[in-house]
């Protein structure tokens, strides 16, 4: 029997959203339905028409969601698509994606029912209508983990460009119960019920154990020093570094009895990566760069963070960069122009790799 068809409309400056949604919807469909994307290098064949077969894709589909994002919301693309569907007879849903309202959109497409994808279940409404329309029973297995790849994908965190993944081994957080500004911010023995909790919501979960878990491109672990006094050790891959801040912003604000304004994290690089650690050399280097010192002692300012390099008097090896921040801000973080800088200002130095004979 012939699968059905699903046509997903979008800008090609989108393509690695849509392109990630795609294989998303194809897993959770178990490749029941055939599902026509433009721009994924599959859709149409080397040698192809490109017209006709869009065209072509179009008369077969029987569905048409027609994403809306910033990119798109001003393409006459997707409205002709749109149009020529519709015309067609063809079910045409709008979707707006990557922040878009769709009560701010104008006609047509204003005219026809859509909805917003606003959280994970704006995902999994997707699946409702493949459900509906085609008589199937799939689960809404959609997670907010899943659209936080999406927005990663739109933030460009998985690039071509992969300086930032080759340089950073992980981000390493360590909350604890802490003083600033004669304010107690505590963590308490529910802290760890709490983070559970958290994730568990989420169902998308990797394993829990005794007093830890681990996630795709996550590792937290309690580590307990003496009776009554503890604190979480959070590891998190670059590669995935933005999903998990975002996590990380909403956990803070849940365990803390009173919430945390500014923090720090301290990216770890990878072992033939070093750091330069004498204050007056990294700021000459840094002075072309237009980087200036912030208020405090060897503290520089790049956009919206704070960065220092600490020593631990075992060689430029063992330095580690440490990034300070607003907790509010910790969801819009972005990491690779910091190291970018640091890597083309030589404060971030590559080393030889030492062959043993």
């Amino acid at each position: 029997m012939k699968k059905p068809t699903i046509f997903l409309s979008h800008s090609a400056k989108d393509k690695l959203v849509i392109n990630q949604l795609k294989n998303m919807l194809m897993t959770k469909t178990s490749q029941t339905v055939d599902i026509f994307c433009s721009s994924d290098g599959q859709s149409i064949p080397f040698g192809k028409n490109w017209i006709h077969t869009v065209e072509e894709a179009l008369t077969n589909s029987s569905i048409m969601f027609v994403f809306v994002t910033p990119n798109s919301i001003h393409s006459n693309w997707i409205y002709f698509e749109a149009g020529y569907s519709y015309s067609k007879a063809i079910e045409v849903i709008p979707v707006g994606l990557l922040g878009v309202d769709l009560s701010t959109i104008q006609p047509p497409l204003s005219l026809l029912q859509g909805f917003n994808v606003a959280s994970f279940e704006g995902l999994n409404n997707l699946l409702k209508i493949i459900n509906t329309k085609f008589s199937y029973s799939y689960p809404l297995s959609f997670h907010s983990t899943d659209l936080l790849l999406l927005e990663s994908q739109a933030d460009k965190l998985i690039r071509d460009n992969s300086a930032v993944i080759d340089t950073i081994d992980y981000l390493h957080l360590r909350l604890s119960s802490v003083e600033s500004n004669e304010t107690k911010h505590s963590l308490d023995e529910s802290a760890f019920d709490k983070i559970k909790d958290y994730f568990s919501n989420d169902g998308d979960v990797g394993n829990f154990y005794n007093q830890g878990m681990e996630s795709h491109g996550l590792s937290i672990s309690k580590v307990i020093s003496m009776p009554n006094k503890f604190w979480f050790e959070i590891k998190i891959d670059p590669f995935l570094y933005k999903v998990h801040l975002k996590h990380l912003k909403s956990l803070i604000n849940k365990i803390y009895d009173v919430p945390l304004n500014t923090f720090y994290f301290i990216i770890k690089l990878n072992k033939n990566y070093n750091l330069l650690t004498e204050t007056f050399k990294i700021s000459s280097r840094l002075h072309p760069f237009g980087i200036t010192f912030s208020d405090k002692k060897n503290v520089f300012k790049f956009e919206n963070l704070e960065f220092t390099i600490l020593s631990s008097g075992r060689g430029n090896s063992a330095a580690e960069l440490r990034i300070m921040y607003n907790v509010a801000d910790l969801g819009n973080i972005y990491i690779e122009p910091l190291i970018s800088m640091l890597l083309n200002s030589g404060v971030i130095v590559e080393e030889a790799p030492v062959f043993e004979i």
